[in-house]
């Protein structure tokens, strides 16, 4: 069937056209499509932050997008249960109902801390990074997500560094007024720090390692051998790799 594209992708399209358009007021359910929650601003980012808690990757959604969220649960085999996917259709409406939430943190999960008061209004240091480069990895979630806005907000430009490539493409899309780029690496790698570096260039200002991961929180005789490595080679032997290749 022809016609126009779906309201939710005809938003996102503007929205990088660079056109000002707040979140769409309908709500979103667990009956909703995988493809509305994409194209939805808001659900969008409830939807990464969900999946990038219980999958190593959320593109396989797009393969998808046609289905009913609630057919997470039988293909995720139990890894997400019907609480979740309740939780997470609150979240996301929640968000709609309340767009003043501010957007450096309207993408947390509600087993994130909740939002601050509509009424606190971060304090800015107007011009503090201007002329400024500044890496900041994890930039995607949490920590470097908030580090990342705050740098750009203050003048800054950021190349923002994450693994995921939804989480990135989300920053980026939401935040069209700011001056940050983008790059989709993995710093364990030295083919992913060899790529931030190339990006940075000649100029470098500062460099915020926000990227990390835990070991499960689990017992430790529950922590296998490979979770163990992941976690020095993401945590520490990364942040020292790429700090040497960037400032030598």
């Amino acid at each position: 069937m022809g016609g126009a594209a779906p309201p939710f992708r005809a938003m996102a399209d503007a929205a990088r056209n660079g056109a000002l358009i707040p979140d769409p007021a309908p709500h979103l359910s667990t009956e909703s499509l995988i493809g509305d929650w994409l194209d939805h601003p808001t659900g969008r980012s409830v939807l990464i932050d969900l999946l990038d808690r219980r999958s190593p990757d959320a593109r396989a959604l797009y393969a998808i997008r046609m289905l009913p969220l609630s057919t997470l649960v039988s293909l995720s085999n139990g890894v997400i249960t019907e609480e979740v996917l309740d939780r997470m259709v609150e979240a996301a409406n929640r968000l709609i109902d309340q767009p003043s939430v501010h957007p450096a943190t309207a993408h947390l999960f509600p087993s994130a801390p909740p939002p601050a008061p509509n009424d606190w209004q971060e304090p800015l240091v107007e011009g503090r990074f201007a002329g400024k480069t500044v890496v900041v990895t994890g930039a995607g979630s949490g920590i470097g997500r908030a580090t990342t806005l705050r740098v750009a907000r203050e003048g800054g430009h950021v190349l923002a560094v994450d693994l995921s490539t939804l989480r990135m493409e989300a920053l980026l899309e939401r935040n069209l007024d700011l001056d940050i780029a983008g790059v989709v690496a993995d710093i364990s790698t030295q083919a992913g720090v060899d790529k931030i570096a190339v990006e940075v260039g000649n100029r470098l200002d500062g460099l915020a390692i926000a990227a990390g991961i835990a070991d499960n929180m689990v017992a430790l005789h529950e922590v296998e051998d490979d979770l163990w490595e992941s976690v020095f080679r993401i945590n520490v032997d990364g942040p020292f790799r790429l700090s040497r290749r960037c400032f030598r």
